[in-house]
């Protein structure tokens, strides 16, 4: 087996793009795609009669939705739906003749991936055998349990993904605090902006924030006083502090 390392973004994408046209078979598992008529998902669209599957994950409303109207005719297409769970692999495997090429690392299908991050992947060349059978199988196993995009119920999946992927957009663009303040984007936010921001509210909702309100208070009051950082924080901390941690259960 051989296996190549790319840390630099130009010689990956030439290299995918070079095996897009010599692939007879593409299979994908990725967890974000981006403008489906830019780069390699341009690419990628070109030779879409040779993509036998092509699994993409939606976590966080990251996937362009663009993307997933352009490829829901293909069949080969599925979509894991729910927002939530972090699917998060970039397994990209092609077949030529006997060969199997297989490209593992951080790049999503996006510009940013193939183009503009510092990224690093390594592909993996020989027979589908060991790990690359094993990326095989496991593309196989998230491409069953994915979604067909199809019918009423797709429709209207896609609508509400639609305007929640442009509502973060919107979102993490410029915007202005309670004080009128101008704030450039939520990456720049300070703590104490952050909590301003939080205490002013939704108006066109009701929920009750105070707990939350209390519970940031402390936390903004113990990271002024010591050298913290969330990478130092234990897993399950971090969950409570971004309201993902799961409810104990109830005997």
């Amino acid at each position: 087996m051989h296996v190549e390392f790319f840390a630099d973004t130009s010689l990956l994408s030439g290299s995918f793009a070079e095996l897009l046209n010599r692939a007879d078979d593409i299979e994908i598992a990725v967890a974000w795609a981006g403008k489906p008529d830019e780069g390699v998902q341009d690419l990628l669209w070109k030779v879409r009669a040779k993509v036998s599957k092509l699994v993409v994950g939606c976590a966080l409303h990251n996937t362009n939705p663009s993307f997933l109207e352009r490829w829901q005719g293909q069949a080969g297409f599925k979509v894991v739906l729910d927002t939530t769970e972090v699917f998060h692999p970039k397994l990209y495997l092609f077949r030529v003749g006997a060969e199997v090429y297989l490209f593992v690392g951080s790049s999503n299908l996006t510009g940013g991936g193939f183009e503009k991050n510092r990224e690093a992947n390594v592909v993996l060349v020989g027979s589908e055998a060991g790990p690359i059978a094993a990326a095989a199988a496991y593309i196989r196993k998230r491409h069953e349990e994915a979604t067909k995009p199809q019918g009423k119920l797709w429709t209207q999946w896609l609508s509400a993904y639609r305007k929640a992927w442009q509502e973060k957009q919107n979102f993490t663009g410029a915007s202005s605090s309670p004080d009128g303040t101008k704030v450039q984007g939520l990456g720049e936010w300070s703590f104490a902006e952050y909590l301003e921001l939080l205490k002013a509210g939704n108006p066109s909702t009701k929920y009750e924030l105070t707990d939350w309100l209390d519970f940031l208070e402390r936390v903004r009051k113990q990271w002024s006083i010591a050298d913290w950082s969330l990478e130092r924080m234990p897993v399950q901390d971090r969950r409570l502090v971004a309201s993902t941690a799961k409810e104990p259960d109830v005997c």
